[in-house]
């Protein structure tokens, strides 16, 4: 009789132990990212990736620990044309990036339960925003201008995409996403002679859009 118990507790135990495992899962994305507004005048677009963890709340509600890093490199063509409405026609090319390394909790809303699932998604936590700048070069001739500065502010995102199944246990997740923080970006500049006087002044949050795709897996 002991035996038939334990057999049967056990059939028990496993079933609910592999139901939890079936909750869990994790996922890797490759990331495209393209600035926006002023964010988007200082830098030019970029890659990065991004990992997950996460746990099915319910059939429709995915709950989710999301870390990742992208970075995008300075747009010289822009601070170069903003020299030339100045009157400056020396050519400036800086060389510095700007990381953001994203960490996040995620909600993911499926709107249907099948293999195919459109979702809506939700993110929020902290990105850690990293400018290093390395060098300055003024018509060839470079010049040493090493720099870092580090930040840590509210992160955020909100986009639409897709779970498609493509094995037991294996999912193509793909999505849009627009995100942002609370780091002011912008640029300021003025020219000043006896004849002539003008200056220019930007500035807003920073804000870009991102595409990514990857493989999320049942555990």
């Amino acid at each position: 009789m002991k035996k038939v118990v334990y057999t049967f507790m056990a059939i028990v135990l496993s079933g609910i132990i592999l139901s939890a495992q079936t909750k869990f899962g994790v996922g890797v994305n490759g990331m495209y990212l393209s600035p926006t507004g002023d964010f988007g005048d200082l830098y030019k677009s970029g890659f990065g990736g991004i990992a997950s963890v996460t746990y099915n709340l319910t059939d429709n509600i995915q709950l989710g620990v999301n870390a990742g890093y992208a970075s995008v490199s300075f747009n010289n063509d822009h601070f170069n044309e903003m020299l030339n409405e100045f009157g400056i026609n020396e050519k400036v090319d800086i060389d510095s990036k700007l990381s953001i390394i994203p960490v996040l909790l995620g909600a993911k809303y499926f709107f249907t339960s099948s293999s195919f699932k459109p979702y809506a998604a939700l993110d929020l936590g902290m990105h850690l925003v990293s400018v290093e700048a390395s060098s300055v070069t003024v018509e060839g001739q470079k010049f040493d201008a090493t720099a870092k500065e580090s930040k840590a502010t509210a992160g955020w995102g909100i986009g639409l995409g897709f779970l498609a199944q493509l094995a037991p246990k294996i999912n193509l997740d793909v999505n849009a996403k627009i995100s942002g923080d609370n780091l002011e970006v912008g640029s300021n500049m003025s020219v000043n002679s006896d004849v002539y006087s003008a200056s220019q002044s930007s500035k807003s949050t920073v804000a870009f859009f991102t595409i990514a795709a990857g493989l999320q897996f049942e555990l």
